[in-house]
């Protein structure tokens, strides 16, 4: 077995490491169960083709559980030894903060990851993540506390492109706190299009506060869950001048809004709209 080891080329190394990967679609690159990183321990061969190719990297599956004790502690050393294989290279990053089993899809089907609330502290993690904020092009925060978003520095996400912020409603939903002033990280991300934000995750806010600032006249794709009506965000969308692909879920009464989504000047926009 050695031998034949010796003798593999780069190229089919790197094939049969590929295809030993996950599905993009599951998000679980970075599972330590999975048969690559396993065979990364134990073999020298695929652990160099690991060290040589980052794209293997690039998406990164942060999920965190409640059971583990300073389970943030020891996340945050496996999330900066991780960010060290990219090199640089982009990355998407999920962080999933759950507890128990998971939970249904929501709304926003493959771009979210299926999870539960967990408490916990998790600025060990800023710390890592504040590292590789420039290579970032995806990023996922679900049921991670509005704090942790707020931690984040402004404007240090130059290369983000899409951004999901997501929480859940229920008995394992985050604790609501007074939030009184918005997540500013995001508002000047020069390459950022595509946003999907659910209620839950602005819970902290009142209802006419502003709970976001977004680069709104660059945006393409909009998705926004809310349990009332998108007062706030009906002022920035009215500046979204580059808005292709528009998705509103509210429960309050529809028409009171629709004047309000009529103000907008005329353009092609593929829109929905759904009032449970």
């Amino acid at each position: 077995m050695p031998s034949r080891q010796s003798e593999t080329c780069p190229s089919t190394s790197f094939a049969l490491f590929s295809f030993c990967l996950p599905a993009r679609d599951d998000e679980l690159t970075n599972d330590a169960r999975s048969p690559p990183l396993l065979l990364c321990n134990v073999c020298r061969l695929w652990r160099k083709v690991a060290l040589d190719h980052p794209i293997l990297w690039m998406f990164i599956r942060l999920d965190l559980r409640c059971n583990r004790l300073l389970f943030s502690t020891k996340k945050a050393n496996i999330l900066a030894e991780r960010l060290k294989r990219t090199k640089g290279f982009p990355i998407q990053l999920g962080v999933i903060h759950r507890h128990g089993s998971k939970a249904p899809k929501a709304f926003l089907c493959n771009w979210e990851y299926s999870s539960m609330n967990v408490k916990g502290d998790l600025s060990p993690l800023l710390g890592p993540i504040t590292t590789a904020l420039h290579n970032i092009t995806r990023l996922t925060l679900d049921n991670v506390p509005i704090s942790f978003a707020r931690g984040l520095h402004s404007n240090s996400f130059p290369c983000l492109e899409r951004l999901t912020l997501q929480a859940r409603s229920g008995d394992d939903s985050p604790q609501v706190t007074r939030t009184p002033y918005p997540i500013s990280a995001f508002e000047n991300c020069p390459a950022l299009r595509r946003v999907a934000v659910s209620s839950q995750y602005l819970s902290g806010f009142r209802e006419h506060e502003e709970t976001i600032l977004l680069p709104w006249p660059q945006l393409t794709h909009v998705l926004y869950s809310d349990k009332f009506s998108p007062f706030v965000w009906l002022k920035g969308l009215a500046v979204a001048s580059n808005l292709q692909y528009l998705s509103l879920v509210w429960h309050e009464d529809f028409d009171e809004w629709l004047p309000g989504l009529e103000l907008y000047p005329p353009r092609n926009i593929v829109w929905s709209h759904y009032t449970p």
